[in-house]
């Protein structure tokens, strides 16, 4: 387990969309990344739609960027790292129609604490190794996460 890092960069081609493939359905389903960060260097062509936390406003982000700018987010394990003050963003690919231009090329790199790490709340109530936060809490339930009217605490603590 340990003889490799916990840190990994993807390159990911994504394809056209399938005919049968529902019209609501995307490339990349809706998902919060479970590491600390990802930072992701602009694709061949934009199409990565990032979802404001607060709001849940739509953001493309990748159509935003400068030359030389890439894309860096939070992921869940740095939200619980700081009690829900960052936030992992929900996000997703949808399919493109790309016409005469190459399939959709992305290489996000995805920063990640090993998994026997130990992590903590900021409260320091709640101690646990990095694989039990993603097995028991992000792939359920995030008690970091809090409702944004009124900041109430959704927590499962």
């Amino acid at each position: 387990e340990r003889r490799f890092g916990a840190s990994v960069q993807r390159f990911l081609v994504c394809c056209d969309r399938p005919e049968r493939a529902a019209r609501s359905s995307s490339a990349s389903s809706a998902h919060a990344d479970m590491g600390l960060l990802t930072l992701a260097p602009p694709s061949s062509f934009p199409a990565l739609e990032l979802f404001e936390p607060a709001s849940g406003a739509r953001v493309a982000a990748e159509e935003e960027l400068w030359p030389g700018e890439w894309v860096l987010f939070a992921g869940e394990t740095l939200s619980f790292l700081t009690g829900g003050a960052l936030q992992a963003p929900v996000h997703r690919v949808p399919w493109v129609e790309r016409g005469a231009r190459p399939q959709r090329c992305a290489a996000p790199f995805f920063l990640r604490a090993a998994p026997w790490a130990t992590v903590r709340d900021p409260s320091g109530a709640v101690e646990l190794s990095c694989r039990q936060l993603i097995e028991r809490h992000c792939a359920t339930r995030r008690p970091w996460r809090r409702l944004r009217a009124g900041m109430v605490d959704i927590g499962d603590w």
